[in-house]
């Protein structure tokens, strides 16, 4: 899918900043080079500043283990993507910070998909990889589509009960926009607000450089995907 499919006009000027990418490699070997010749002078420990933004360097396998295992309620969280906070996304336990909210997120999964417990989505997974094998049968050329379809039937049956009736279901379009969205804006040098945080503010009548239009599609998206669920299992549990 282009990426013109699911954003439209409303960030067609993020293709004024495609020469960021460039810029961005520049730095990056020059961030190298300057880290290589700081590291034997400084240590397996250091840190920088880029446009307000702190980034440690571990530089070695041994400060990695320390810092991120044995003390990883310490030092185990997420970077913020600003753009994620444009749209809302805090909801969304695997980008959310590690704080009682992500922990709380973690324990139902946990509770959800536990070897005891998922022994017992047994039945409903054999008879959806054998619908797959069917697909498979039918047209091979469309492998790809028939994959992604079993993953959104498998997570949509397991979590919510509900039965996608084809790849033309409104839940796994949502899903699909979803993905795009989340992992088209979070791409490094994808979208300058993610470096340049400020930049959120610019209001949306100020032509090609607003980033509101996108994320407000992808609030609507989010809102879609997060309760239509939720209320298609109200609706069951009511009748």
């Amino acid at each position: 899918m282009s990426s013109r499919t699911w954003y439209g006009d409303d960030l067609s000027h993020v293709s004024l900043f495609s020469l960021l990418d460039l810029f961005v490699l520049l730095v990056c070997f020059f961030a190298l080079q300057t880290i290589n010749a700081r590291r034997r002078r400084r240590g397996r420990l250091l840190s920088f500043r880029v446009f307000g933004q702190v980034i440690v360097v571990l530089n070695s396998v041994q400060a990695a283990k320390d810092l991120l295992e044995r003390r990883s309620q310490i030092y185990s969280d997420r970077p913020v993507i600003p753009f994620y906070e444009m749209m809302g996304w805090d909801w969304f336990v695997v980008t959310a910070r590690y704080d009682e909210y992500w922990r709380r997120g973690r324990k139902l999964l946990d509770r959800g998909l536990r070897p005891g417990a998922a022994a017992s989505y047994h039945p409903m997974q054999l008879a959806k990889t054998r619908s797959l094998l069917t697909r498979l049968l039918e047209n091979p050329s469309e492998w790809e589509a028939h994959i992604e379809l079993l993953q959104g039937e498998l997570i949509l049956a397991m979590t919510y009960g509900y039965e996608v009736s084809g790849r033309s279901d409104r839940r796994i379009d949502a899903a699909r926009k979803l993905a795009e969205v989340g992992t088209a804006t979070a791409l490094p040098g994808a979208l300058l607000v993610n470096g340049l945080p400020f930049l959120r503010h610019i209001p949306e009548w100020v032509p090609w450089f607003s980033y509101k239009p996108l994320a407000r599609y992808g609030y609507d998206l989010g809102v879609e995907v997060r309760n239509e669920p939720i209320q298609f299992v109200r609706d069951g549990m009511v009748s």
